[in-house]
């Protein structure tokens, strides 16, 4: 039979909404036809878009399906009107093939890759955000996590030896000088954060080399500001930590790699499990980053929320995308640093396709942030950042106290993360709110640039 007279005209895009106004990741889709139509077959009609691949080490693009539902002839028949399962990419591909839709000649429309006019999304998302639309992330390497969180994954390798001091330090000036060829740092900077380094008075503060490195390996990232805090004072108590070291007979039980406390001199100490004393210092850089926000002995979910959830893994984002061989060193931090980091990349609500920390409208059938991965804390799997660390921090008997003070070190790092200035901030569940709206610092591109990092792929 021939094809229809009648053809697929102008093409309308809608966001969709949920019923309190949040946008959700679909939308609906009007083609208006020169003529009237009748439906015969809705799998007859087919659309897709190209994402970033992940796997890809140039980010080739790969074809990415949407699943299009509701597929409805309105207007007296004279457009075409079904919802998709994600928002789609501008020029994205909608093929109608034969056997769906007749004209008023009794023939069918016909618009798909062998007959007929090609058609095309005329608005809709670019590539790296169309990427992020299309998630949840999953693992193609479960090497990258622990066997405790994926049954897939092998035990990880307990790094509890000390380092050499020589091979430490050639390592950070590798790894600095790969930010300053990939214009993260200048060299001016490079050669501060080496000073810092080698200097002896911070050395007095962090005598483990490693230790010394983590901290000033901070350059360039979000949690630049521990530096100074760290090393010159800047932070709530106005002075350096009285030490920073591994320390088995002063590291609390309660706590799992490091612990900051406020001691009766009103200065800090931050003491790292010994067991922990093998990993590279960018696994303990993220821990580093977190931990800058406690200035205080007291705590709270949210506050661990920033530091955990949002600082910490921003920060292991920005440090392996500087190099991804640390993402692959299969340690117990490293796995962990790498599950929250998954979590966070499939979280985000209010900028959607963007990451945040709240619970994101994920592609498909998807609701945990970690696809696969044996539950914890409870039957329901865990579906944001937030969630994740809210409820770990619950199991731990750290309460939902709300308002904890913040700091300086925490405007600074805050500001960092959202572009906003803060002054005297408190961590509650309205920063919470604010930051899943402008979280800017782990913007698309390098979402999509971490989740290559961790090996991580699309839901087909």
């Amino acid at each position: 039979m021939l094809a229809s007279t009648t053809v697929a005209g102008k093409i309308g895009v809608f966001i969709r909404e949920a019923s309190d106004g949040t946008k959700l990741n679909s939308n609906r889709i009007v083609i208006n036809m020169t003529g009237p139509v009748t439906l015969v077959d809705a799998t007859k009609i087919r659309a897709f878009g190209f994402a970033i691949n992940p796997l890809s080490r140039n980010l080739a693009q790969t074809r990415v399906n949407v699943r299009i539902s509701d597929v409805q002839v309105i207007n007296n028949g004279t457009a075409v009107q079904f919802n998709t399962d994600r928002q789609v990419r501008k020029n994205g591909r909608i093929l109608i093939d034969s056997g769906g839709f007749r004209g008023a000649d009794n023939d069918f429309v016909v618009h798909n890759d062998t007959e007929g006019t090609r058609k095309t999304f005329p608005k809709g998302l670019n590539k790296e955000r169309y990427t992020l639309a299309s998630r949840a992330w999953v693992p193609s390497n479960f090497a990258y996590f622990s066997n405790a969180r994926f049954s897939q994954s092998p035990t990880p390798t307990q790094a509890d030896q000390p380092q050499n001091a020589t091979t430490i330090r050639a390592q950070l000036v590798d790894f600095l000088g790969k930010k300053v060829t990939a214009g993260t740092i200048t060299a001016a900077k490079r050669d501060a954060a080496l000073a810092d380094y080698d200097s002896s008075a911070n050395a007095s503060i962090a005598p483990s080399p490693v230790i010394r490195a983590a901290v000033v390996s901070l350059v360039g990232t979000v949690a630049e500001p521990a530096i100074e805090s760290f090393f010159r004072g800047q932070n709530a108590t106005g002075r350096a930590p009285t030490i920073m070291n591994f320390d088995g007979s002063l590291f609390s039980s309660a706590a799992r790699f490091v612990e900051t406390k406020v001691l009766s001199n009103g200065r800090l100490r931050v003491i790292f499990n010994p067991d922990y004393q093998g990993e590279s210092f960018v696994a303990l850089s993220a821990l580093l980053g977190g931990e800058a926000h406690i200035n205080d002995n007291l705590n709270s979910q949210d506050e661990e929320i920033i530091a955990n959830g949002l600082t910490e893994t921003t920060v292991w984002a920005q440090q392996i995308t500087t190099d991804d061989n640390y993402a692959a060193a299969g340690t117990v931090l490293v796995t962990r640093n790498n599950y929250n980091l998954l979590a966070l990349l499939n979280s985000g609500d209010a900028q959607f396709p963007r990451v945040g920390i709240k619970q994101a409208p994920l592609a498909g059938s998807n609701t945990s942030v970690v696809p696969g991965a044996t539950l914890e804390f409870g039957s329901q799997p865990v579906v944001s950042i937030e969630d994740l660390i809210r409820r770990e921090m619950a199991a731990r008997n750290i309460g939902d106290n709300a308002n904890r003070p913040g700091n300086v070190v925490t405007d600074a790092i805050l500001g960092r993360i959202t572009g906003k200035t803060y002054s005297g901030q408190v961590f509650s569940k309205a920063l919470l709110t604010d930051i899943d709206l402008s979280q800017g610092a782990l913007g698309d591109r390098l979402a999509v640039l971490a989740a290559r990092a961790l090996r991580l792929d699309l839901t087909r």
